[in-house]
């Protein structure tokens, strides 16, 4: 067996496994300890049609949790998806939507941040309804059950929040993309946009409020709206919400950066559209967290790396479930941009903490943290250039320059192992 066949298989198993993991009911602390990496995200949209609905079940699937074989001179991959829907136990029917993946570079089927989308439709009448999904990849005989989803469906839910990101040139007529994670909202510096649907043209505005811990974060009175088509397609591999004219079109109110000051954790949000009163809750989840927080402790330790050890010592302090908060709010102070939640200097941080551990252990060791080319990344980051040549003896040298500190470090390996010594 390829052994890069043996390693995805290994993979796929692991997929099997833990397919049931769940991010809802989880507070701030509990999701530090996991991360929000679910191995198929799933979205429900409900529109309304004549005397039933139509729910749009769109899928997110990482290229790090499918099984890619390689062909010539790419890899392929694939799977089905199929939903079984039951109302009080009993079967109503099943839907099925196929997705084939197609890559040239070996790197990208290893990525957690590259996915596979798709959507399919559902036309159900009213009522509270179980979705059972199941998914089989290609390349392999395993077929895992997914975490099944309680769907209600009636005329409340045809007013839940889209959300969305710009798109610019993207299939003609595309305007937002859908962000598909879930129906949660991205703990991220991008922006993203919440969209709710009105069926009145009488509605000339709506009011909103988001609500964290008991307490009002945005509350707004929302005029700005948009034409769009009651519905979500597939575009170059992208889920798309259209402006085309030569279909039905349907108003949204827009609120824009609607991410901007909402932290990790439970949201709720209340809109009020013309006499309707409308509740909904939602996660905000930071999806591209960088793995050296998934301990909490481990993450305060690194603190030292940058000389902060007294401070090391009283972050662990604190609680368990507070060394998160106390870590955050730490960072708060370092952060340029306070008109956002997310903090980039905190991200920028252990994502260098990432980095070095993916990159810089020497032979057989997991040492990266300790080594002086780790400890020079993670104090000045990524050098402007690397230069790597060998000397009299041939030991290999590197030489990094940072152009803006007008700084070079110049690192040896003497024993090729990669352990890679500070020389000057």
């Amino acid at each position: 067996m390829n052994k890069n066949y043996l390693h995805k298989s290994i993979i796929a198993l692991f997929l099997a496994l833990f397919l049931f993991t769940n991010i809802h009911g989880q507070n701030k602390h509990e999701m530090n300890k996991k991360h929000p990496k679910l191995p198929v995200f799933i979205e429900t949209h409900i529109f309304p049609a004549e005397n039933i609905f139509n729910c749009v079940l769109s899928y997110k699937i990482p290229y790090s949790n499918v099984l890619f074989v390689k062909e010539n001179n790419h890899y392929s991959s694939g799977y089905t998806i199929s939903f079984e829907v039951y109302e009080k136990e009993k079967f109503v029917k099943r839907i099925y939507s196929s997705n084939n993946i197609f890559v040239d570079n070996y790197s990208e089927t290893m990525s957690e941040n590259i996915y596979s989308e798709g959507i399919t439709l559902l036309t159900i009448a009213k009522g509270k309804y179980i979705i059972k999904p199941s998914i089989i990849l290609n390349n392999t005989d395993i077929e895992a059950k997914i975490k099944p989803i309680e769907l209600l469906v009636d005329s409340t839910q045809i007013y839940a929040p889209i959300f969305v990101k710009d798109v610019s040139q993207f299939c003609d007529s595309s305007k937002f993309q859908l962000v598909n994670f879930q129906n949660s909202i991205p703990f991220s510096d991008e922006q993203y946009h919440m969209l709710i649907p009105s069926f009145s043209e009488n509605e000339k505005s709506i009011f909103i409020e988001f609500t964290q811990q008991n307490k009002s974060i945005i509350k707004i009175k929302i005029n700005d709206h948009i034409f769009l088509n009651e519905k979500i397609e597939s575009c170059n591999g992208k889920l798309m919400i259209n402006k085309n004219s030569n279909l039905p079109l349907v108003k949204f109110f827009k609120v824009n950066f609607v991410n901007q000051k909402l932290e990790e954790g439970e949201v709720k949000l209340n809109v009020k559209i013309g006499s309707k009163n409308l509740e909904f809750q939602f996660q905000v989840l930071w999806f591209e967290k960088p793995n050296s927080l998934s301990d909490i402790e481990e993450a305060i330790e690194y603190l030292k790396i940058i000389g902060l050890n007294t401070k090391t010592d009283s972050l662990l302090n604190f609680k368990d479930e507070k060394q998160y908060d106390a870590l955050y709010n730490f960072w708060a102070k370092y952060d340029d941009d306070t008109t956002t939640a997310f903090n980039s200097v905190f991200t920028e941080f252990y994502s260098r903490i990432d980095y070095v551990k993916k990159e810089f252990n020497s032979l057989g060791k997991n040492d990266a943290i300790e080594t002086d080319r780790g400890k020079i990344y993670i104090n000045y980051g990524k050098p402007d250039n690397i230069i790597r040549t060998f000397n009299e003896v041939y030991d290999v040298i590197e030489v990094w320059e940072y152009f803006e500190l007008n700084e070079n470090f110049y690192f040896s390996d003497k024993t090729g192992t990669g352990k890679f010594e500070r020389i000057k």
